[in-house]
């Protein structure tokens, strides 16, 4: 269980002025859900993933998992709690160009030097249909086949939680296509924690839960 208690978050865009990101938000995230989290750009969608996720920090309030209260960790512990316990899955891919799409998968479980998981390794290659495209780098792929390697590479250290946002930004139609179906194919066989930050309605009428955003604020659930 994810919780999101009373979570504040402004900006400062001058000495005299700031911006409310979010305020008040408190939400509850379930084991094994899928939660898409919509709204206009700027609504504090982006802003309230990454500190779900512990990318950023509030100014007030707390995130907790059970009851693990991450905002109150030092960046080092939280680091390592990211690595072990979130996948990330970004707009932009965020692969290492000089490692083939092999390599980018497995290099967060190189990182926390661990085992590879050579069944789950070929589940995920199987299910983002990848067999193909191993040694490829990732100047050699799609912009579809770079996000579903972004999505094994996440989910290749078996985390319990998974954040995406905006997964199918870059992409055209039919990639996009190809990518919500893995997605939820993924949760679905796996029953991972999955919250999806997305400005595309279809996508989040697919299943799951869906929270809107305005303005910084919960306005429908």
């Amino acid at each position: 269980m994810i919780k999101i208690n009373d979570i504040t978050k402004r900006y400062k865009l001058d000495k005299d002025n700031t911006i409310a990101a979010l305020e008040g938000i408190n939400l509850e995230i379930p084991d094994g859900e899928l939660l898409f989290i919509i709204g206009k750009s700027g609504s504090g969608k982006s802003t309230l993933l990454h500190i779900i996720g512990g990318l950023d920090r509030p100014d007030s309030g707390g995130v907790f998992y059970n009851d693990i209260n991450i905002t109150d960790k030092k960046e080092s512990e939280l680091s390592v709690f990211r690595r072990d316990n979130i996948g990330f899955v970004f707009q932009d891919y965020n692969l290492i160009p000089e490692l083939n799409a092999e390599e980018n998968i497995k290099y967060p479980v190189y990182l926390g030097r661990k085992k590879i998981d050579g069944e789950l390794f070929d589940y995920l290659v199987t299910a983002l249909e990848l067999s193909e495209r191993l040694k490829h780098l990732p100047s050699q792929l799609s912009g579809g086949q770079q996000q579903r390697v972004a999505i094994a590479r996440a989910l290749m250290t078996d985390p319990s939680v998974i954040l995406c946002d905006e997964p199918t930004g870059n992409l055209d139609s039919a990639s996009s296509e190809s990518v919500q179906r893995l997605l939820l194919k993924l949760h679905k066989e796996l029953n991972k924690t999955v919250v999806i930050v997305t400005h595309d309605a279809d996508f989040s009428s697919k299943g799951g839960r869906t929270v809107i955003l305005r303005d910084g604020k919960v306005v429908a659930e």
